[in-house]
């Protein structure tokens, strides 16, 4: 009976491993998205918009076979908006301010490599409707 314990203690160990593995791999993919693409729904809001991070709030395997995982990520952009130049605020004639977004990412890896994500792959949508209420 101890055996059968171990085995499935290790078993969940190793889940919870892969969990935290997969977390990792998908945060900094979404984030070098975030960070690289310019992204049009971010740069319609201000002058000047720069990602300062997110957070994910959720990661769910929507559809895994034998080749592929796709994965549905859901979080929140962290964004500073800069209204003029760097000039402008200097001198009181622009500003900047912090807000965040949530946003919903499609993420497809290789079902054999499901670490390898390509960043510019990542299908990312931002909503900002609540920076026009």
């Amino acid at each position: 009976m101890a055996e059968i314990h171990a085995l499935l203690e290790d078993a969940d160990n190793a889940r919870h491993s892969i969990k935290d593995a997969v977390s990792t791999s998908l945060r900094d993919a979404v984030f070098e998205n975030l960070y690289l693409t310019a992204i049009q729904e971010l740069d319609e809001l201000s002058t000047h918009t720069r990602v300062d991070g997110h957070k994910m709030d959720e990661i769910r395997v929507r559809r895994l076979d034998g080749a592929e995982i796709e994965y549905c990520v859901t979080g929140e952009v962290e964004v500073e908006l800069q209204y003029g130049s760097n000039s402008d605020v200097e001198d009181d004639f622009g500003m900047r301010l912090d807000d965040s977004y949530p946003y919903k990412a499609r993420v497809i890896a290789a079902a054999g490599k499901p670490l390898d994500i390509d960043a510019e792959a990542i299908q990312l949508r931002i909503d900002t409707s609540s920076f026009y209420e």
